[in-house]
C-alpha cells in the first residue's frame, strides 16, 4: 500500500481527487463469501469517514486493516498523505500491526476523522454475551480477535465476507470449530473451497 499510494501522490498531490473513494485490501483473508458490491455500497453510504469490515478492541478500538474504504475527502487530506509517507517498512508482523493498523485508526481519529465497521466486535458481543464473556475471561478479561475466536459467528450471523488465512492455515489459538470451515462455507462456494484447499496445501509445504 505504502509504495503504491506514495507513488501516486508523488506524481500528483491530488491523485485521488477524481475518486469517489479509495479501497485498500490485502491477502490475509480468503473470500469473498458474500457479494462485495452491496458491501462496498454500504461502506460508502455510511456516515463514517473511513470504514472497515471488523474491528479490534485490543489496545483501543481500531479498524482491522485487511479491507478499508476511505472516502474521497480522507484520501485527499494532508493526514492521509503524511501517514503513508511517514510510515516505515517493517519485517516484524507485530510492528506492522502496531504502526500500520492500530496506528492508522489512531492517527486519523486524532485528526478528527470518524471510522466504523460493518461487523463490529461490540455489536456481535451484545448478541452473544455469554460466549464472549467466557472467552474473554479465559484471556484475562481482555477483548479477543473476533476473526479467530468468533469467525463462525462473523460468517453466519454478521455475514462477514472474509475468513482469515492464518486461522485456517495455523489456527494459532486452537479453535475447535475451525475444523468445520468447509461445512460453514457451504456447497454453493465449491470453487472458493477448492481454491482455499490448494492455497493451504502450498502454504503448508516445508
Amino acid at each position: 500500500w505504502k509504495t503504491a499510494i506514495c507513488q501516486e501522490l508523488a506524481e500528483s498531490e491530488s491523485a485521488f481527487s477524481s475518486y469517489e473513494s479509495l479501497l485498500i485490501a490485502n491477502d490475509s483473508v480468503y473470500g469473498p463469501l458474500q457479494p462485495l458490491a452491496p458491501i462496498i455500497a454500504k461502506m460508502s453510504a455510511g456516515g463514517a469517514d473511513f470504514c472497515g469490515i471488523t474491528d479490534s478492541w485490543r489496545y483501543g478500538q481500531h479498524v482491522q486493516s485487511y479491507f478499508i474504504l476511505f472516502k474521497r475527502h480522507v484520501a485527499c487530506s494532508w493526514v492521509f498523505c503524511r501517514f503513508w509517507s511517514d510510515m516505515a517498512y517493517h519485517r516484524s508482523k507485530h510492528a506492522v500491526i502496531w504502526t500500520g493498523e492500530i496506528g492508522l485508526s489512531r492517527t486519523f481519529a486524532r485528526a478528527g476523522f470518524s471510522f466504523d465497521v460493518l461487523c463490529g466486535y461490540q455489536d456481535l458481543r451484545a448478541r452473544y454475551e455469554r460466549e464472549f464473556s467466557a472467552v474473554e475471561h479465559a484471556n484475562l478479561g481482555q477483548s479477543v480477535n473476533s476473526t479467530h475466536y468468533f469467525w463462525d459467528l462473523l460468517l453466519l450471523d454478521a455475514k462477514c465476507p472474509f475468513i482469515k488465512v492464518q486461522l485456517l492455515r495455523d489456527n494459532p489459538k486452537k479453535i475447535p470449530s475451525v475444523a468445520r470451515w468447509k461445512e460453514l462455507i457451504g456447497d454453493s462456494q465449491s470453487d472458493l473451497k477448492d481454491m482455499i484447499e490448494r492455497h493451504l496445501a502450498r502454504s503448508r509445504q516445508p
